[in-house]
């Protein structure tokens, strides 16, 4: 096989388990409390597109911090559990400093300051990225138990 087959092949494949991810998320979506996804024709117009497109984001995101971590560490960071759980704790800590900045502004400007922090995580289109880049993590971790 020459390298640019290869290189197609591995693309094709990278498109594979995005696809099946997110097929994924919708299914995660629809049986689980989180954000639900807007797809009749009484909620699309009125959508928050944001939904559709964090997931890619986050996956190829993902994808390539994972590859350039596994070429630039001597240990493959980007290979091992230490990133999962990494990204667990930056994304949780991330969504928390930014709804603390946005309901203390809110408070700035008269209104109320408290919120529910794992209420409005749970419902937000943020933890969708989050786990795009989990499941681009655990995709990387298939592709390489595949043939090539």
């Amino acid at each position: 096989m020459t390298e640019e087959n290869k290189s197609k092949l591995k693309i094709a494949k990278i498109l594979l388990f995005f696809l099946a991810s997110y097929v994924l998320m919708y299914v995660i979506g629809l049986v689980t409390p989180l954000g639900e996804w807007p797809v009749s024709d009484a909620t699309l117009g009125k959508a928050d597109y944001m939904i559709f497109l964090l997931p890619i984001a986050g996956f190829f995101l993902s994808y390539i911090t994972i590859n350039w971590m596994d070429s630039f560490f001597e240990k493959k960071i980007g290979s091992s559990p230490i990133y999962p759980t990494t990204i667990i704790i930056l994304g949780i800590v991330a969504c928390y400093i930014s709804l603390w900045f946005f309901f203390g502004n809110s408070a700035a400007l008269g209104g109320s300051g408290e919120f529910d922090f794992w209420k409005l995580f749970i419902n937000s289109h943020y933890i969708y990225f989050l786990i795009a880049a989990l499941l681009a993590w655990a995709s990387k971790k298939i592709m390489v138990l595949l043939p090539e």
